[in-house]
């Protein structure tokens, strides 16, 4: 079969489980700072297609990560979980195949796990929340500044799992 039509192939492990993927993500994130800063923004994730399901739009993690992937170039889809259909298997293979990578904000983690098992694309449950110690390691380096520090995070991390 034809890997690239094999939706269940696994997504990939976030990048910050070891201590050299935390150092490439640091270091990533204050690339991308360092370029916007330089007045030659980078956009690595154009062309990419992200799917952000939560209920609310409102939240400030919701707002951060349409806001990261839409300045590294990606195109976000804001989908309401109640109204999706998500616990149809067909409907989360369809997701796979429509976007890139699928972004989930407040979501049960059976419907997350589901997602994962289902789609073949990278799923991720509350981004946002595992940031803070990532946060804590950028503050404590100079060139990368608290507030748009956060958001350099996260397109470094959406970078290195949609490649």
């Amino acid at each position: 079969m034809n890997s690239n039509l094999d939706h269940r192939r696994p997504a990939p492990s976030l990048p910050f489980t070891t201590v050299d993927g935390r150092r490439r993500l640091l270091d990533a994130a204050q690339a991308l700072y360092q370029a916007a800063d330089a007045g030659a923004p980078q956009r690595p994730l154009r062309g990419k297609n992200i799917a952000l399901l939560s209920e609310s739009y409102d939240a400030d993690d919701t707002r951060d990560l349409i806001r990261a992937a839409t300045e590294a170039g990606a195109q976000v889809a804001r989908i309401r979980p109640s109204e999706a259909g998500l616990h149809d298997p067909t409907t989360a293979r369809m997701l796979g195949r429509l976007y890139d990578a699928i972004l989930c904000e407040g979501m049960p983690a059976e419907l997350v796990c589901t997602l994962r098992r289902e789609t073949g694309v990278p799923v991720h449950a509350d981004l946002c929340d595992l940031l803070p110690d990532l946060q804590a390691e950028a503050d404590a380096e100079p060139g990368l500044p608290g507030c748009a520090g956060r958001t350099y995070l996260l397109q470094a991390l959406l970078v290195d799992t949609l490649g």
